[in-house]
């Protein structure tokens, strides 16, 4: 499912997607829960304050709404009192931060992804330019399928990182080739 960046969108877009939700359900949080799944947002400051508007207008809206029945005005009202209360609540201020995480992740998984496939295309051209040029040449020896603890005893992150990324790199390009 395609998310829209929640700061993005417009109050028609949002007040539609509200409206989707029965009255009997209706509370700041199902509100929340609700834009969270539906949006990927940019930062907790402004979406906060994005939220706080869009809840504020929306109560508003419904209370003062001629054809609503009056129990639904009622709970509007109380709704509208609350929202400053409950946006500004640790569990909604976690559940933006996890909405932020998940999609900052999902970005970083991409990119490294998109990374790691373009090293290896990279690789692999060089190596049929070097496999046309030098037919002469001697064919590289084989290299070990699996590290060995004893290669990580006495070496530093940076150097363990890179060893790991050489081995990702050699066990893919003996995968896809």
């Amino acid at each position: 499912m395609l998310k829209y960046i929640f700061e993005e969108a417009d109050f028609d877009l949002l007040r539609n997607d509200l409206n989707l939700i029965p009255p009997k359900t209706w509370t700041n949080m199902n509100m929340l829960e609700m834009f969270s799944e539906r949006y990927h947002f940019n930062e907790a400051s402004t979406t906060k304050f994005k939220i706080k508007s869009t809840l504020c207008s929306f109560w508003n809206e419904k209370a003062n709404d001629t054809n609503a029945p009056n129990s639904a005005k009622r709970r509007a009202m109380a709704l509208y009192t609350t929202v400053n209360l409950v946006i500004d609540s640790r569990p909604a201020l976690s559940l933006i931060n996890s909405n932020i995480k998940k999609q900052s992740k999902k970005i970083l998984k991409d990119s490294l992804v998109q990374d790691a496939y373009d090293e290896i295309l990279e690789a692999g051209t060089s190596h049929n330019e070097n496999n046309s040029t030098c037919e002469d040449q001697q064919p590289e020896p084989k290299k070990r399928k699996h590290l060995k603890a004893t290669d990580f005893k006495n070496v530093g992150w940076g150097i363990k990182i890179t060893m790991l990324s050489e081995h990702l790199t050699v066990v893919l390009m003996a995968y896809w080739t």
